[in-house]
């Protein structure tokens, strides 16, 4: 995908700085997937858990022939050593990062909306490479699970995605089709490497970032009315979630305001002229990505070629994540993820039954809440106790692009890093 921000005059400012401390242009050939038939022969994207030992084994003689630094490897799912982890070598580095992933996806202020999620802060993802001393320029860096699962692949594909979105090279990333499990014995351990805090290299020194590759309300609202014939909105959720018969929940508290109970969309129904593509045809029934002949299939009966962009969402953004990772670094189609998906867009209501969840008023040009928007608003409403937690949303906003713009003031005016250990919320 092609990077929408050049920053060549902010690498001058970028190493004026003191860095102080801190916890495409896309084929038109239809259908087409380019990478390795069976995945064993990629060194970026999705990998096997076959080369990921080979490179654990011997990293200076295996290693993919564009990287000059460590690997470093960052798992999910190590939980006091009921899990094992992969070990760590000459040139290997593995750590623990499952309280982590959460930081690299956050709560951000669209300015419309204040609950929902997007990639983190530039200052936040800075102290993630300070932490676990990561040279964006020179490591590589692979996403594994203790365990593999929905959940546990949706956190590292959002991981991906949030790299990817502040510039980090898609051949400096990648994503492990098993889990720690599928590795000999003789290359597990018992305990991660401790992170020392040692990174010296912001994503500013970067060439480019890839805003683009998120959405946010604005743009989905503009696909709706416009419908362009390049551009496609999926739906990721079950069907059952699709058609209206199932309202979507959140698992995670960090897709809303902080605090129990869970975030609940607040209607059934789903964003106007979206497809059905749930994210489980994707995978097997151990949650890895299914063949590249399988994806083949799947995309041809979806009609999904290269030459389109493929807008996806469901209810949090979790499930489309996954969606998106496939599609951007298996497939190598056009995608964009929209974070804050059916959270945000089904809270912009004015007509819910119940007074307090009612966030707008008729006349508000935010709204979605009617059949321009939203099909299916004949289906059911959440309720207080199915868990709608409370929302943040400026009614007078002019626009949803607070999230990008802050970002984009990130790289031309960057803060310094807060001092180790000072109990400042953009450390962890």
């Amino acid at each position: 995908m092609t990077s929408t921000i050049t920053r060549a005059f902010l690498i001058a400012l970028a190493a004026a700085m003191i860095f102080s401390g801190c916890a495409d242009e896309s084929s038109s050939e239809t259908h087409a997937i380019d990478h390795a038939v069976d995945y064993a022969s990629n060194h970026q994207g999705l990998v096997t858990p076959e080369t990921l030992e080979g490179w654990l084994r011997d990293w200076d003689n295996a290693r993919p022939a564009h990287i000059q630094g460590d690997l470093v490897v960052l798992q999910s799912g190590f939980t006091e050593g009921a899990l094992a982890t992969a070990a760590s070598t000459e040139g290997v580095r593995v750590y623990d990062a499952s309280e982590d992933f959460s930081v690299l996806i956050e709560p951000r202020n669209n300015g419309v909306f204040a609950a929902g999620r997007a990639p983190a802060r530039g200052v936040r993802v800075d102290a993630f490479l300070r932490k676990y001393t990561i040279d964006p320029q020179k490591d590589f860096v692979v996403f594994v699970s203790g365990e593999l699962t929905h959940d546990s692949l949706s956190w590292l594909s959002m991981a991906w995605l949030a790299f990817r979105y502040w510039g980090i090279a898609e051949e400096r990333l990648a994503i492990v089709n098993g889990d720690i499990q599928d590795l000999s014995e003789d290359v597990r351990a018992d305990e991660p490497l401790e992170a020392l805090y040692e990174g010296k290299v912001r994503v500013l020194v970067l060439p480019s970032t890839n805003f683009r590759i998120t959405l946010d309300l604005e743009e989905v609202r503009t696909w709706v009315q416009d419908r362009p014939a390049k551009a496609q909105l999926w739906d990721t959720r079950t069907a059952a979630e699709y058609e209206g018969r199932a309202i979507s929940e959140s698992a995670r508290e960090t897709s809303c305001i902080t605090g129990a109970p869970r975030c609940t969309v607040h209607n059934a129904g789903r964003i106007a002229g979206a497809k059905h593509l749930e994210f489980t045809a994707f995978l097997d029934e151990n949650h890895r990505v299914r063949p590249p002949q399988d994806l083949l299939e799947l995309l041809r009966s979806k009609d999904i070629d290269r030459g389109t962009t493929q807008y996806l969402y469901d209810g949090d953004g979790s499930r489309s994540a996954i969606v998106a990772f496939i599609l951007l670094a298996v497939t190598e189609h056009d995608a964009r993820w929209y974070p804050n998906s059916y959270v945000e867009w089904s809270a912009l209501n004015a007509t819910h039954p119940e007074d307090k969840l009612r966030r707008l008023k008729e006349d508000n040009p935010w709204r979605t809440d009617t059949p321009e928007f939203t099909e299916g608003l004949d289906a059911a409403w959440s309720t207080l106790q199915q868990g709608v937690q409370p929302i943040i949303i400026n009614s007078r906003a002019e626009n949803a692009a607070a999230v990008r713009e802050e970002d984009e003031d990130y790289l031309v005016h960057p803060p310094a890093l807060p001092v180790v250990n000072l109990n400042d919320p953009n450390c962890f």
